[in-house]
C-alpha cells in the first residue's frame, strides 16, 4: 500500500504472478467512480471515442449520445463559456499541454452546472505524445455544484 504521501502515479501495483488488472477491471473502476472520464482522439476536433455513464445521471444524455453526435457537447456547453472552452481545448492541441479548466454545461433539464475539466495527454515512456489509440484523456467532474445550489437556494429565499 502506497504511503499517504505517495502520488499514485509512483505507487507500482501489486506485485506477483496472480494480479492482473484487465480491461474489464479498469472499465468498473471508471464506470464507478464519481466522476465523468472519457476518451478522445487528439485531433483538433478531439472527437469522443469512449464517455462514461455517470454522465446520464448528472447531465441528462446517455454517453453513447456523446460519442456518436459530436455536436452535443458542445451544445450543451454554456454559451458564455464556449469559447474560452474551445480556446483552451486548441491551445492544449497546439501545445501538446494538458490542461485544467472551470465552466458550466446545461443539462437536459435545463439546470446549469459547473465542471472542472482535466485534460490530459498521454505520453510514452520516452514523454512523446501518443497519437495512435487513446490520444488525449480527460476526466471530468462536478465542480462547486453543491456551492452553486446553496448560492440558488439563498436567492430563492429572498
Amino acid at each position: 500500500m502506497p504511503s499517504p504521501s505517495e502520488s499514485p502515479q509512483n505507487s507500482a501495483p501489486p506485485s506477483g504472478s496472480d494480479w492482473t488488472l484487465d480491461e474489464a477491471a479498469y472499465r468498473a473502476i471508471v464506470e464507478h467512480i464519481p466522476t465523468i472520464t472519457y476518451i478522445a482522439d487528439w485531433t483538433p476536433e478531439a472527437d469522443l471515442r469512449y464517455v462514461s455513464p455517470q454522465i446520464e445521471a448528472v447531465l441528462g444524455f446517455p454517453a453513447e449520445a456523446f460519442v456518436t453526435d459530436r455536436d452535443l457537447w458542445y451544445a450543451r456547453v454554456h454559451p458564455d463559456d464556449l469559447e474560452r472552452v474551445r480556446a483552451a481545448e486548441r491551445r492544449a492541441y497546439e501545445q501538446e499541454e494538458t490542461y485544467d479548466l472551470e465552466f458550466r454545461m446545461i443539462a437536459a433539464d435545463g439546470r446549469e452546472l459547473w465542471f472542472r475539466e482535466l485534460d490530459t495527454v498521454i505520453r510514452d515512456e520516452d514523454g512523446r505524445l501518443q497519437r495512435g489509440g487513446l490520444g488525449r484523456r480527460g476526466i471530468r467532474g462536478l465542480l462547486r455544484h453543491e456551492r452553486h445550489t446553496a448560492q440558488q437556494l439563498v436567492r430563492d429565499e429572498r
